[in-house]
């Protein structure tokens, strides 16, 4: 187990592999998908995943936020269940025939897959972290009927939040006052909105921010990387830790004493 306890790994755009206490969770992190500027798993790193190499190792766990195709692919999901032993999958539930044909493999295959629905919280222990999944409103209206998850990791009284691209407009995070969270991952939109205390109206207190969705270098959409390097630079440090996860494979270690105070 690592000392800090807490590592994250970019694997692509927002997919991300997470060694929390022992227990590797490997989030939004198994799809390609080209019509996207987004950064999708690169052959190499993709070849890993299903060999279970590398930094892959171990990762059991899967969880999804949403099914927009730069964060869940039925079709990858299902190649990855055929390559790499899965003790749990958490993803909401099956909408297009894609999916529903996924979720009949996992049944055939006895892969437990609560399928996260709209308005409901989810909650399990799963190795050494107890995983919270609550419904949040997705970014942008028009993709307002896309149903969107975020997750809340526990173990050892931390926690991680992954908010992916939660409605921050909207979403107060109140559900989560007074609980001392280790580290928040957010998008660049959302770190900008809460540097600059515009639309976004809850508060969040965390140890570390690791901003991601950010594109590699030479990829599309440019000017998120710009606008998240120069938010970072003006983050004030008494806020927490500003890391910017943007290349592929970028393991951050967030050591004990980010530990944010409620």
């Amino acid at each position: 187990m690592l000392l800090s306890g807490l590592t994250v790994t970019l694997a692509a755009n927002a997919g991300v592999l997470l060694d929390f206490h022992g227990t590797k969770f490997l989030v939004d992190s198994v799809f390609h998908d080209d019509r996207f500027h987004f950064s999708s798993p690169s052959p190499e790193v993709w070849r890993q995943m299903l060999e279970g190499g590398g930094v892959f190792e171990g990762a059991d766990h899967v969880l999804v936020t949403h099914a927009h195709a730069d964060h869940f692919s039925p079709k990858r999901m299902r190649r990855y269940l055929e390559a790499r032993p899965v003790k749990y999958l958490v993803l909401p539930a099956a909408k297009t025939p894609a999916e529903r044909e996924l979720a009949r493999y996992m049944e055939q295959k006895g892969i437990p897959f609560p399928p996260l629905e709209p308005g409901r919280t989810f909650q399990r222990r799963l190795g050494t972290v107890c995983v919270s999944a609550f419904p949040t409103r997705h970014l942008d209206r028009q993709f307002w009927d896309v149903p969107h998850f975020c997750y809340l990791l526990s173990s050892e009284g931390e926690h991680v939040l992954i908010t992916a691209d939660a409605d921050y407009t909207a979403e107060d995070f109140s559900c989560l006052r007074g609980v001392p969270l280790r580290a928040v991952l957010l998008n660049p939109l959302f770190f900008r909105a809460l540097r600059s205390g515009r639309h976004f109206h809850g508060k969040l207190t965390a140890g570390c921010f690791c901003v991601y969705h950010i594109p590699f270098s030479g990829g599309g959409y440019g000017e998120l990387r710009s606008m998240a390097e120069r938010d970072a630079a003006r983050w004030p440090e008494r806020e927490g830790r500003a890391v910017l996860l943007r290349e592929e494979l970028q393991t951050v270690e967030i050591p004990k004493r980010d530990l944010g105070r409620p």
